[in-house]
């Protein structure tokens, strides 16, 4: 998103700070394999190293990186469905990885975390509560709406299938 986080569509939702996860999730690595979490040096350990990403993964990582360079606006879809599911069920989930591992505090699913949009007025709140989490759902889709405005067009272009060829 950051490569074109000056376009009209898709500026309105662009807010890294609130909603970046790659150091979360990087954290999250690190602490469930027991590493230290400088450089993400989960990367060196044996259980990464001798992962083999499926052909899925990699068509994945190939779509993404067609968007945000031939039609970054069609990211505005992927940006809603991912940090929509990560800000709804993606709470779920935290629950019951806490649950599952026994992990007693955000170590481990600091994914799933996020931060309190502004901070303005929240007295040592860094974390967002189920009714910020509903805050956030509501800009974000304030945004997509800013964004993509009456386009007719590209309201329908956000569900049209996507090609992967």
């Amino acid at each position: 998103m950051a490569a074109n986080a000056n376009d009209n569509v898709l500026s309105p939702t662009y807010n890294p700070a609130l909603l970046a996860r790659a150091s979360a999730l990087s954290s999250d690595i690190s602490f469930l394999l027991g590493v230290s979490d400088d450089d993400a040096s989960w990367k060196t350990h044996p259980a990464h190293q001798t992962l083999s990403p499926p052909p899925a993964f990699h068509a994945y990582i190939s779509r993404l990186t067609h968007l945000v360079e031939e039609e970054p606006r069609r990211l505005l879809a992927h940006s809603y469905i991912r940090y929509m599911g990560d800000l709804s069920g993606g709470q779920i989930t935290r629950r019951n990885i806490r649950k599952a591992y026994g992990l007693v505090d955000e170590q481990g699913t600091t994914f799933y975390e996020f931060g309190v949009m502004g901070g303005e007025g929240k007295s040592n709140q860094s974390t967002a509560n189920m009714g910020e989490l509903k805050r956030i759902k509501e800009w974000f889709r304030g945004g997509i709406d800013a964004g993509v405005g009456d386009d007719v067009e590209m309201k329908g272009g956000a569900y049209r299938p996507l090609s992967w060829s």
